[in-house]
């Protein structure tokens, strides 16, 4: 079986599971924690709240709430992925046209700095990155880099590795 891989936001298909009151309940808990911690200025510990509700049931709108979150931590790679995976999980949001402003406006904070987003991602999700022969985590991964080509190489047990 071929591991797929790209340095863009790829598509990651997961079935869905079915939902039980219980997991209602404790996303909405987070999500609400969540909130509280976002309008406090708490905005890491927002992240890790919503990212716990998705967990327990999982709502494309949350990528957006984690996407503000990483924004106001100047996260932008992170803000990117979030805001990608909000567009390809809710793809007729009405607020299409300003996220995809946003993105434009932290890609050019990007290449201000000197640095590019790259994003790679796998399906199924945690192969082993390297880029360059370094190890840089598991998909999916977000890392900012200097502009040039990489070389991106995954691999994950049972699965023929890939590189590009």
């Amino acid at each position: 079986m071929r591991l797929a891989t790209t340095t863009l936001l790829a598509a990651v298909s997961l079935a869905a599971a079915p939902v039980h009151a219980e997991d209602v309940a404790e996303a909405r808990a987070h999500f609400n924690n969540a909130t509280q911690l976002y309008r406090s200025g708490r905005w890491k510990d927002a992240v890790a709240e919503f990212e716990a509700a998705y967990r327990a049931k999982p709502a494309g709108a949350i990528h957006f709430n984690i996407a503000q979150c990483r924004e106001r931590l100047a996260e932008w790679p992170g803000a990117l992925r979030s805001y990608r995976d909000y567009l390809k999980e809710v793809p007729g949001a009405e607020d299409r046209a300003a996220v995809l402003a946003a993105m434009r406006r932290i890609e050019g904070r990007l290449a201000a700095s000197g640095v590019q987003a790259l994003m790679v991602s796998s399906d199924p999700p945690g192969a082993d990155v390297r880029i360059d022969a370094r190890p840089r985590g598991k998909t999916p991964l977000v890392v900012a880099l200097p502009p040039g080509p990489y070389a991106v190489a995954l691999a994950r047990d049972g699965f023929a590795p890939a590189e590009r």
